[in-house]
């Protein structure tokens, strides 16, 4: 199955189409290096038809025997033929290669308009994954690589809403730092020493007791945190690893059927495992007394 951008992550589909769409007549060298690709994409997508008319006026001026005693006649076919061939050389130059990509996306193309897609970290590995894959499409059972492509999106989808959820605690925790905390429950408790008032005291027990509260909310808050930095790190992980299986595909002799299953079950594995997590946190904070 040739991977399009019908069939990859939209948002990365989205940035590799402003990529493309982008003034590439910088003398960078990610410039240069997706204007070539382009370049001998739009020219290799024409194949010969340029040249066609040309050598159909050639063809027939050496078959046909009449034309040798009406030299008018051959320069008037030959200059439509060179007419015809111009039009099809300024077709070729101007079509829209975004047609053709939308449901096969050259490998070369999609690397080389990497560097200049603005992708994190995780979404270029994304990317060079599916570059990789769409590599390997005349090696590669349809299905399978369908199934695949379908895992990975599915990866990545778990990764932004990882991340999304990353960002929220970091906000959380750095509103209501531990180190705050503990110590308004260190003032709270000098106080306390040093009163005997009774309606005071139970006041600061209070306020003592309201800051074990939020001195556990914060610090479960942070293991939470490290939880969802080790799963995106998994997900990073898995996608790299994925790629060291396709270049392996790429060189290997062997007909690629079982790493190609053993890959889909990783992939697989580990969003099983992330959607279990999430939904087992969500059935913890739903059962949980609120605070």
């Amino acid at each position: 199955m040739a991977i399009g951008l019908n069939e990859m992550d939209s948002v990365i589909g989205a940035a590799f189409v402003k990529s493309v769409t982008a003034d590439l007549n910088a003398r960078m060298e990610p410039q240069k290096n997706l204007r070539g690709a382009l370049t001998r994409h739009r020219w290799l997508g024409s194949k010969w038809s340029p040249f066609l008319p040309i050598g159909a006026a050639y063809a027939s001026v050496m078959i046909g025997s009449q034309m040798a005693s009406q030299p008018w006649l051959m320069g008037g076919l030959f200059g439509f033929s060179f007419f015809c061939s111009g039009v099809s050389f300024w077709h070729t130059y101007h079509k829209d290669v975004m047609v053709g990509f939308r449901t096969n996306l050259p490998p070369d193309v999609l690397q080389a308009a990497i560097p200049l897609m603005g992708l994190s970290t995780l979404e270029s590995e994304y990317a060079k994954t599916v570059a990789l894959l769409n590599a390997l499409t005349a090696k590669i059972d349809e299905q399978a690589s369908k199934n695949l492509l379908i895992h990975l999106n599915e990866l990545l989808t778990n990764d932004r809403q990882r991340e999304y959820q990353q960002q929220m605690v970091t906000e959380s925790i750095r509103a209501h730092p531990v180190s705050k905390i503990e110590g308004d429950r260190d003032r709270l408790s000098r106080r306390l020493l040093e009163t005997d008032d009774l309606e005071t005291r139970q006041a600061l027990q209070q306020s003592l007791a309201q800051c074990a509260m939020r001195l556990e909310n914060s610090q479960e808050m942070e293991r939470g945190l490290q939880r969802v930095i080790a799963e995106r790190e998994t997900i990073l992980q898995t996608l790299t690893a994925a790629q060291s299986s396709l270049l392996r595909i790429q060189t290997a002799s062997s007909p690629p059927a079982l790493a190609v299953s053993e890959l889909e079950n990783a992939v697989t594995e580990i969003n099983l495992r992330i959607r279990a997590q999430e939904e087992a946190e969500q059935e913890i904070a739903r059962l949980s007394p609120r605070r």
